[in-house]
């Protein structure tokens, strides 16, 4: 019994750790934006692109102050646990969806407004959204969040039932559509490069941060496809990445548009 309660804080203490990481990677990458995000989209007038910004950026420091203090308020009754929680997952689906229109955006403009890669895109989205909250409904049914054994170290802890844990079908989505995503930028290059087109600053910018982004947001995705498919029934790193991956769908989609208006300004191209 010590050797369990000893797993279980130890498995705790990981998860509040990363937690914590991907809140300070959030707040540090904010105070080092912040400057251009006041010359680029605060002085600029307001269209779609700023919304696109400010939805994408500010409701990640919501749900993630609710996941911490999920986390670590040792006072939290079961019913205030399981709100916290439950309001932190829909953010998120809702944060990786706004990633998501962004980054349909992009590869909708670098296809010169083709309306067949939107409806594909947009068809993909939401999909993926759907199965999101279906998928978290049935899981929520047959999983209970309960007191801790622990509480002063965390005060709830999420009981996975197995046979409905389907979580990763949601991942597989997000998977999907970023390999879409990835795989419709890479044949635009493709494309101009056989044609001898030399991509100018904005199309440079549109490859490189479309196939960063790819690469960390596949990363996260595929991690936490491993740790929801294989987890414990116990659920103890049911939590661990969710957060970070929140976070750098925020900070990548954000970036983005940032990137864009600072090479839309040098060049004098306004359309972003």
């Amino acid at each position: 019994m010590t050797e369990t309660i000893s797993d279980f804080i130890r498995h705790s203490h990981v998860v509040q750790y990363i937690n914590i990481a991907s809140v300070a990677v959030l707040v540090y990458d904010y105070l080092i934006t912040f400057g251009d995000e006041v010359e680029l989209i605060w002085k600029s007038k307001l269209n779609t692109g700023n919304l696109l910004f400010f939805v994408a950026r500010y409701p990640a420091f919501i749900d993630t102050s609710f996941m911490l203090v999920y986390l670590f308020h040792s006072n939290l009754s079961t019913n205030l646990c399981n709100k916290f929680f439950t309001a932190s997952m829909y953010m998120f689906g809702f944060g990786v969806f706004t990633a998501g229109v962004i980054m349909s955006v992009r590869t909708y403009a670098l296809w010169g407004r083709s309306r067949y890669i939107l409806s594909t895109l947009v068809s993909l989205m939401l999909l993926s959204f759907v199965i999101f909250i279906i998928v978290y409904i049935r899981t929520s049914s047959g999983s209970t969040i309960q007191r801790s054994i622990v509480p002063n170290i965390i005060p709830c802890v999420v009981i996975v039932s197995t046979n409905v844990n389907g979580s990763f079908l949601t991942f597989t989505m997000f998977m999907s559509l970023e390999w879409v995503i990835v795989f419709l930028t890479l044949w635009k290059g493709v494309k101009q490069w056989r044609e001898n087109i030399q991509p100018g600053p904005l199309l440079t910018i549109f490859y490189r941060d479309g196939i960063m982004y790819f690469l960390c947001l596949f990363g996260l995705s595929t991690a936490n496809f491993v740790i929801l498919l294989r987890g414990s029934a116990s659920g103890d790193y049911h939590d661990l990445l969710l957060m970070m991956q929140r976070v750098f769908h925020s900070m990548l989609s954000s970036r983005m548009i940032l990137n864009l208006r600072s090479v839309s300004a040098e060049t004098g191209v306004n359309d972003y």
